[in-house]
């Protein structure tokens, strides 16, 4: 498939797991919700992996577009912005197994080819 729709698919599924868990949470940021850490991540690992058998994208580029739907997330629903950079950290650490998702994937990929 074309990299810019995977990437951008891949923004879109970050950007909708972090509204959904604020909308279903009763707003706010959607870290300070159990289901951020329990569903909303592991399942934008899944989708690291997903895309990283879709496309050839760099795995930093698919956990980079992750990263972005967060944040754009974050800046939708965060009660100020006096900490957005600190989120901007945060989420960049919170990416990187996305990275890792997808650079496992690839791999076992390439074993089982």
């Amino acid at each position: 498939m074309k990299l810019d729709l995977i990437l951008t698919a891949t923004c879109l599924v970050s950007l909708a797991a972090w509204l959904g868990v604020s909308m279903t949470g009763g707003g706010g940021e959607a870290w300070d919700k159990g289901a951020y850490w329990s569903v909303a991540l592991p399942g934008l690992y899944l989708a690291g992996g997903v895309a990283a058998l879709l496309t050839r994208a760099s795995v930093w580029l698919i956990a980079l577009w992750s990263g972005i739907g967060q944040l754009a997330g974050l800046l939708m629903t965060a009660a100020g912005l006096s900490l957005w950079p600190l989120g901007m950290i945060l989420l960049a650490v919170l990416s990187l197994p996305v990275a890792g998702a997808a650079a496992v994937t690839r791999w076992a990929q390439r074993k089982l080819s």
